[in-house]
């Protein structure tokens, strides 16, 4: 009893000193001078305190986050081939041996509910079976799976599995980091910008110059054709929202600047994704994060903004989402949760794209590169150099761990590109270590090609009946492009000015085409009546590589959309489980 009371009391001890510790900064850094040998070694024991208690947390799961994989799977089984399925199924197992039905229910289980086969109930249990039933059935013309269990293949549950416990940094590593973060911030803060908190959410924010921006050629055209007399006042700009990835905001303030000097009059909104940022790992860790609060957040405070300073205004609330990384992730779950707020989205080496396929969770998880496997030459190459930094400084650091095993659910974080409703920039790195850059942008390709065929057939059909009607045919200017560098690796657009720049002038464009969409709605809504159908226009998509431009139809909000209805899901004969 004795014993108890005095670990009770040294664990009080030390989660004082560490809280303490933590807050003392920057007088840590000279106590960390003073004393660094006996600090390292209890840091040692935090860090390892840290990864068996998160260990033992567990991912926060809802069912909604149930109904979205229950969604994605009616999707793929509508549009996917039985090889697809096959190839999708059989990625998220290691080891040899053929796959058996059990397997196969374990993954589905998982997808659901994201809990072990074990511990689902008879409904959730059921479900599962559904849903692997109708699999099995879309697969049966090119694979089968006999009955059974197969120990042998283990399934990536990346979820379920506990934290690498050699996953380590040093205290001093973190000392260095808070340090540069701060000079960081100490930045921001001299040129305008201020740290706020709005719920769960904490983000930067510049509320961009106070003079109305100059008006666009486009828009003077619009004045002097204009019936009525045109008025004074000028729709606001957009603000911009930038969504940082592993790392934390440290590499994205040379982006923020450059933002800042070419569009001065755009206020800023910057989120702080405190579960990737490369934080000191707690000594007492909280429960995982739920991103979901995360979106919520910053979705109402940008509808604070727009009410504060606009009037409330629905065009205001839309802003322009610049996301990296693991930054596309939350910019897929605000496209899904709040279309409304995105008037533009830019996504820099995305892996909200295909997240479903293994490539993403196994090239940051599971995939460790040999050193110099291809050669002394190897050792030449920057390209090397670069990923092995990405494995040892973020892969294996404790807190990253945790981002992706207990606060990252790719049912949430999955895009269909049917789900950007608006002018959208995608930039792919074609020696991309951790997405698979070249099948995202075939797949970006063939999903655009599938809707231009679908549009077409749907424009053909409206435009008998405009005719009669004496309506002309619907026009958007909203549509996807795609570059695709071939000699850049994952996170290099943002390594240099030429980089950043090009990144910039995209984003001006995107800007242009959100005001234009925006004037083109407004003089719409005079006829909206007359319309039974949504507008659908041309989606263009540049490959840097290939050096030529291609044109395809692509869907905006609406009717040209393939997004599975309830009576769809009712047809698959999957259970929604609230």
């Amino acid at each position: 009893m004795s014993s108890i009371k005095l670990a009770a009391s040294l664990h009080t001890v030390l989660a004082t000193f560490w809280r303490a510790f933590d807050l003392a900064y920057p007088l840590n850094l000279l106590v960390y001078i003073c004393f660094f040998p006996v600090l390292e070694l209890l840091f040692y024991f935090r860090v390892g305190r840290y990864l068996k208690v998160r260990t033992k947390q567990k991912l926060a799961h809802s069912a909604a986050d149930t109904a979205e994989v229950q969604r994605f799977w009616s999707r793929a089984i509508a549009e996917e081939s039985p090889t697809n399925i096959d190839i999708l199924l059989r990625g998220w197992f290691l080891g040899d041996g053929p796959l058996l039905a059990g397997n196969l229910l374990e993954l589905i289980g998982w997808t659901l509910y994201a809990m072990p086969l074990a511990e689902l109930s008879i409904t959730q249990r059921d479900g599962a079976e559904r849903v692997l039933a109708r699999l099995m059935q879309r697969m049966a013309p090119v694979a089968s799976f006999p009955p059974g269990y197969n120990s042998k293949r283990v399934c990536m549950l990346h979820t379920l599995e506990p934290l690498e416990p050699d996953a380590y940094k040093p205290l001093a590593f973190y000392l260095i980091t808070r340090t540069a973060r701060e000079l960081a911030w100490a930045l921001l803060r001299r040129r305008g910008y201020e740290l706020r908190t709005h719920g769960a959410l904490s983000y930067w924010f510049h509320p961009g110059s106070a003079a109305s921006p100059p008006a666009s050629p486009a828009s003077v055209a619009v004045e002097l054709h204009a019936t009525t007399p045109a008025t004074s006042t000028t729709p606001p700009p957009p603000p911009l929202v930038v969504l940082h990835g592993v790392g934390g905001l440290l590499p994205y303030v040379p982006l923020l600047l450059a933002l800042r000097r070419a569009r001065p009059h755009n206020a800023q909104f910057v989120p702080l994704l405190p579960h990737c940022a490369l934080l000191t790992p707690p000594y007492d860790p909280p429960p995982p994060l739920d991103t979901n609060r995360l979106v919520s957040g910053l979705a109402a405070a940008l509808r604070a903004h727009a009410h504060h300073h606009h009037g409330g205004a629905a065009s205001a609330a839309k802003a322009i989402f610049v996301g990296h990384s693991l930054g596309t992730a939350i910019l897929a779950s605000v496209a899904k949760s709040y279309p409304q707020l995105i008037g533009a989205a830019m996504l820099i080496d995305p892996i909200c794209f295909l997240l479903y396929k293994r490539d993403v969770v196994y090239n940051f998880l599971y995939n460790c590169p040999a050193p110099l496997r291809h050669g002394p030459k190897q050792a030449f190459h920057i390209g090397y150099w670069f990923r092995l930094l990405l494995h040892y400084l973020l892969k294996r650091e404790p807190t990253i761990q945790s981002a992706f095993r207990r606060e990252f659910w790719w049912g949430r974080h999955w895009l269909h590109p049917e789900h950007l409703q608006c002018p959208s920039y995608v930039s792919l790195s074609g020696r991309d270590a951790i997405v698979p850059s070249h099948e995202v942008h075939s797949y970006l390709q063939e999903r655009a090609a599938a809707s231009a065929g679908r549009i077409h057939h749907a424009a053909a059909a409206s435009s008998s009946a405009s005719n009669k009607s004496g309506i002309g045919e619907p026009s958007s200017n909203q549509h996807m492009e795609i570059d695709l560098h071939p000699k850049r690796h994952h996170g290099w657009a943002l390594c240099g000015p030429r980089a950043r720049w090009r990144l910039v002038e995209k984003l001006i464009g995107l800007e242009e085409q959100m005001s234009k969409s925006a004037r083109k709605g407004g003089m719409m809504k005079e006829e909206e009546h007359y319309h039974t159908e949504e507008d659908c226009d041309a989606s263009t998509i540049y490959t840097e590589e290939e050096g030529e431009e291609s044109t395809y139809a692509w869907s905006t909000a609406g009717s040209c959309a393939t997004a599975p209805e309830e009576g769809e899901l009712a047809a698959l004969d999957v259970p929604v489980i609230f």
